[in-house]
């Protein structure tokens, strides 16, 4: 047999043996980092070991165990952030319970539990904020939003929000206009009319103004 032929069967027999060698590994590596970003890391660790066992002293391997290790502590102070919050029941202690759960999400951004139990928190806040402090409603949603930005509760508590700013504007506008009506000052009435249909131009009550104005400013009626 020539022996060129037989070096270059070697070779590539090497090479088949090589490329085996660096799919299995990798099966393992994509194993792992599946788990790690799905936040299981307990099953990212197995991962690791197994990949390990076949593959002693593997330096991409070694480094994902590193990297398993401090997600596995960086999981451990999130836990027991996530139960001192769970301590915290009380109406009066939701803004605490809501920032120890961030300090959670913060260590641990990839736990579904502590992101959920979170997310609810802020829900929470929320709504109770909607009656109180629109602002503070409106920050907290847009939290939420960030978090999950399909979150029905959310979704739910945008609308809310919009028609409370719409309620509130309008009502601004329908005052301030019944005052300069009551002043006889039908164009500057007429002219916050106009400012807030230009904002909801459907909205029924200040196209009902509108019409009552121009009939007082034709007609010259008091009102």
């Amino acid at each position: 047999q020539h022996p060129g032929i037989a070096f270059e069967i070697k070779r590539l027999i090497q090479r088949r043996d090589q490329q085996a060698r660096q799919s299995a590994k990798a099966r393992w590596v994509e194993q792992a980092d599946k788990y790690l970003e799905s936040g299981d890391y307990a099953r990212a660790q197995l991962a690791v070991s197994n990949g390990l066992a076949e593959f002693p002293g593997e330096p991409e391997l070694l480094e994902l165990d590193k990297l398993v290790a401090k997600s596995l502590d960086r999981e451990s102070q999130a836990q027991e952030l996530l139960r001192t919050a769970r301590e915290k029941s009380g109406e009066d202690e939701l803004e605490s319970c809501a920032t120890i759960l961030r300090q959670a999400h913060q260590i641990d951004p990839r736990s579904p539990v502590i992101r959920t139990v979170l997310i609810n928190s802020l829900v929470k806040r929320a709504q109770d904020a909607l009656e109180k402090d629109l602002e503070l409603a409106e920050s907290l949603v847009q939290e939420i939003l960030r978090l999950d930005g399909q979150h029905p509760g959310a979704r739910s508590l945008v609308s809310r929000i919009a028609d409370r700013r719409r309620d509130e504007f309008v009502a601004w506008c329908l005052a301030q206009a019944r005052r300069l009506q009551a002043e006889r000052d039908f164009v500057g009435a007429s002219a916050v009319v106009s400012q807030g249909l230009a904002t909801y131009p459907k909205e029924a009550r200040l196209l009902q103004l509108e019409a009552t104005l121009n009939r007082a400013q034709s007609e010259k009626l008091p009102l």
